[in-house]
Parts: C-alpha cells; sequence; structure tokens
C-alpha cells in the first residue's frame, strides 16, 4: 500500500518525509560576500526563510571571502589572494562540507557543475544516510550555453564528464523547466521567487524630466542590456533627443563589453554604471526609476528559466519590461491552460477515431494506452488511409465492386446503396408518373422536380418573368 502512494504521489511523500525530519543543510559552492552575488544571497536567505516556516531548518554551506563557512562557523579560513580562494571552491569546498553533513536529515544543493568532489560528497552522504532525501536545484536548464569564456569551457568538459552519474545518488531536480525529467532525474517544476516582506516599495520618481530607466542584474549574456543600448541610439539619432537614461546597476562578465558599446556609441552621458549596490543605495536608486529592466535575451542561451530579478521589481512596485515568456505574468495564463487541456482531449479523440476506423479487430486488439503512440497510431492511420482507397476504386465501376475479388482482411463496405429503375415499366406505371410530374408542375409545388420560378430565374437572368417576356417580344418584332 505505501509502494503505491510512494509510486503515484512522489512530491508528496518526499514532502512529508522531509517535514518528518530534522535539520537538513542548504549547500552552495558561491562565495556570497560578493557584491555581483548580493541577488543570489538575498534568493537563499528567502528560500532558507520559507523552509524554516515550513519546519524545515537548515544550515548553510557556503563560502565567505574565501572561507569555508556553516551558518558563520568556519570550517577552513583560507587566506591569500584571489587564486587561493578560487581554490577553496574546487579543492577543499566539497570535502570540508561533506564532513560537516553528519546528521542532516536531507540535504538541498544549488548545482553549480558536477564535478568529482560533488559526486564524492553525494556518495559519502548516501553511504551514511541511505534514506535522507538529496534534492538538487538547477536554475537554468539546459545551462551549457551559458559558458563563456576558456575557463568555463573548461569546467563544462568536466560537467559533461560526472552530470550523467547524478542520478545514482539525487532524488529530486528542482528546476523552473517543465521537463518531467532532467539528467534521467525526476523533476520538480517550480518558478523563482522573493521574500516580499525583505523588500520595501519605491514611491516612483515625478513623471517630469528624463525618462530613467534601471538594470540591476549580474550582468551576462541572458540579459541583454546592449539592446536597450542600441535603441537609445537610434532613438537619439532619429528624434535628436536624449531624454531618456539607463542606469545599470551590478557587475559580471558582460560589463567590459557593455562600457565598450557604451563609448562607441557615444552615450556615456545617459548610460551609466553604477556598480553593485545593496541596502539603502539599492533602495535609492530604485526610487529614481520609471520602469524596471529585467532579462531581454533568454533567447540567446535557448534555456528554460525564471527571471528573479523581474520578481524583485514586482514585489517593489515598479513597472518592468521583459523579454522572458514568464507564465507568472501571462494575462492569459488560465485561458492558455484551458486551451492546451482542449487540446489533449481533443487529440486523444482523434486517437480514438483513427483506431476505430482501422476496423474493430485492430481497435481491439491495440490496448488503450498505446493510441495515439508510435507504431498502434501509425499502423491505425495507414489501415484507415488503405480502407479509403480500397471504397474510392469500388465506387469508380457501376457494379461499386461487387463482382471483384474480396482481399484479405477487407471490411465490408458501408454506406447508401445506389438503386436503379428497371428499363421497362409497365403502361400504366408510366401514364401515372407523367401525370404526377404534371400535377406538381401545375401547383409550383416546392417539392416538384421542376420549379417554375427557379427556371423562370435563370432564363430572365434574375430580372422576373415580365422582363423574360419584353426580351420575347422584342426578338420576335
Amino acid at each position: 500500500m505505501a509502494g503505491s502512494f510512494v509510486k503515484a504521489h512522489p512530491q508528496t511523500y518526499l514532502a512529508h518525509r522531509m517535514a518528518e525530519m530534522a535539520r537538513g543543510a542548504y549547500i552552495a559552492r558561491l562565495d556570497l560576500a560578493e557584491s555581483h552575488l548580493s541577488g543570489v544571497a538575498r534568493k537563499i536567505a528567502s528560500q532558507r526563510a520559507a523552509l524554516d516556516r515550513a519546519g524545515l531548518g537548515t544550515t548553510l554551506y557556503a563560502l565567505h571571502h574565501g572561507a569555508i563557512m556553516a551558518d558563520g562557523r568556519a570550517l577552513r579560513p583560507v587566506t591569500g589572494g584571489h587564486v587561493a580562494r578560487r581554490l577553496a571552491h574546487y579543492r577543499h569546498f566539497w570535502r570540508e562540507t561533506g564532513r560537516d553533513l553528519d546528521g542532516a536529515a536531507f540535504l538541498y544543493i544549488r548545482f553549480q557543475g558536477a564535478g568529482p568532489g560533488l559526486l564524492g560528497l553525494l556518495s559519502e552522504f548516501r553511504t551514511r544516510s541511505p534514506h535522507a532525501p538529496i534534492l538538487l536545484e538547477m536554475p537554468t536548464w539546459p545551462y551549457r550555453e551559458e559558458r563563456r569564456g576558456v575557463r568555463q569551457h573548461a569546467l563544462g568538459v568536466v560537467d559533461d564528464l560526472y552530470a550523467p552519474r547524478l542520478k545514482r545518488y539525487v532524488d529530486r531536480v528542482v528546476t523552473f523547466s517543465r521537463r518531467p525529467e532532467i539528467l534521467g532525474i525526476p523533476a520538480i517544476t517550480t518558478q523563482n521567487g522573493v521574500d516580499v516582506a525583505a523588500l520595501s516599495l519605491v514611491p516612483g520618481p515625478p513623471l517630469e524630466g528624463p525618462l530613467r530607466l534601471v538594470g540591476v542584474a549580474n550582468l551576462g549574456v541572458r540579459h541583454a542590456y546592449d539592446r536597450i543600448i542600441e535603441g537609445l541610439k537610434a532613438y537619439a539619432d532619429e528624434t535628436g533627443r536624449r531624454d531618456v537614461v539607463f542606469d545599470i546597476v551590478g557587475a559580471g562578465a558582460q560589463k567590459p563589453e557593455l562600457e565598450a558599446l557604451v563609448a562607441l556609441r557615444d552615450l556615456s552621458d545617459i548610460v551609466c554604471f553604477a556598480g553593485p549596490m545593496s541596502g539603502d543605495a539599492l533602495d535609492h536608486r530604485m526610487a529614481q526609476a520609471h520602469f524596471g529592466v529585467s532579462a531581454l535575451g533568454m533567447h540567446r542561451i535557448s534555456a528554460e528559466t525564471s527571471d528573479l530579478k523581474s520578481r524583485e521589481y514586482c514585489a517593489r512596485g515598479l513597472p518592468f519590461i521583459t523579454a522572458n515568456a514568464d507564465d507568472d505574468y501571462r494575462p492569459d495564463k488560465e485561458a492558455a491552460r484551458d486551451r492546451e487541456a482542449r487540446r489533449k482531449k481533443n487529440e486523444m479523440q482523434h486517437q480514438r477515431n483513427l483506431a476505430r476506423s482501422a476496423g474493430p479487430a485492430h481497435a481491439d486488439a491495440a490496448p488503450k494506452s498505446q493510441l495515439g503512440s508510435g507504431r498502434a497510431l501509425q499502423a491505425a492511420r495507414k489501415r484507415a488511409e488503405l480502407e479509403a482507397t480500397i471504397q474510392r476504386v469500388r465506387g469508380s465501376t457501376a457494379s461499386l465492386g461487387r463482382f471483384d475479388k474480396q482481399l484479405e482482411g477487407e471490411s465490408k463496405p458501408r454506406g447508401v446503396k445506389r438503386s436503379f429503375q428497371p428499363n421497362e415499366l409497365d403502361a400504366r406505371q408510366e401514364r401515372a408518373s407523367n401525370l404526377k410530374l404534371l400535377a406538381n408542375i401545375d401547383k409550383g409545388s416546392t417539392e416538384s422536380e421542376m420549379n417554375m420560378r427557379k427556371a423562370i430565374k435563370y432564363a430572365s437572368q434574375a430580372q422576373g418573368s415580365k422582363a423574360l417576356a419584353q426580351k420575347a417580344e422584342k426578338r420576335r418584332k
């Protein structure tokens, strides 16, 4: 009984199991002290707060200025410069975290790429806690097109090697994609979210002076702020006006390219790079903006994701623009869901009709679960086409193929049979038929074989009997 419930409701079962357990672990191999990751840090804090309200307390394992931390407790202090901190990411983080996981009831891991360190931690934890749920959050799928630069491509090679092995240990993938599974692991589809209570509403500036846009992001390919910059250039050239200002808040890999583009287009006076901001400074900058700019280039990475920044704009009460097809902001969301349900229903009915047209024997032989999938649907369609062709060939002969040789498995023709009057009739029958015809003509019955009104209308070209008589009189003269 329990096994059948688990199979039918795996996500519900997983949530109940986690709720019954003690404190779990939230693992993020990120240096959350870095300014360009302030948005990610806020999201993780919001997720942990939501888990805590649900009775699922967590210990956060992350990096802070290179040091490996567990809720403020240093597992491994790291000294040195940038190189030393990077080594902490790849050499020590998973090992030190794994050693501290004794007693963790579940794992929630923010995925940053697969590698020997992550697989080693999962293997060791699964051995110690074989029944503890392991969830892996993939904010973006597929993520391969986000790789930029030599370092990311090198790490991508490692990820491609180790990612297929994740299904040995991970119970569920938490994703913003609509796919039922990722890397062979069942998926839980969700949407990005923010802690609304932690964000202050912006009053909005007066509608005077220049129109101010603000984009807050860890600048990457998906944000495509170059589209705004090129638009400002086209607007300035066509109108001669420079009354639209764009404030870019944040850092990231795309910042040097955007700075070069602004200099090339001579827009330094209306495009401002404010750098990373947080707290009161960010609130003040947001309060000066009329519109927020969310992701404009999701098509460039061909990925399914849920934009975090648009939700922060929304929580602050700031209107925003986006080029991402986000179901949470579709006004026709319910109507689209209904259309999809009707489409699936019609498709199922279409499949049943195809199977039915293939004949009772075939319909009974094919399981209902296979009607529309694969070989059953293809066979039903071919059989229906063949039956239609046979009927057309039969109809080309006067006897309707009555004297043709029956094919093996051929069904009997269905439809109305043609009837023919005998060539020779009794004199009394012929006389009665002619009298009936004349009577119908005289009465002008709508059921007559000849309709005088239609005949006059046709002969006079819809001008009436009077016009027809006048034409006849002219011809006689």
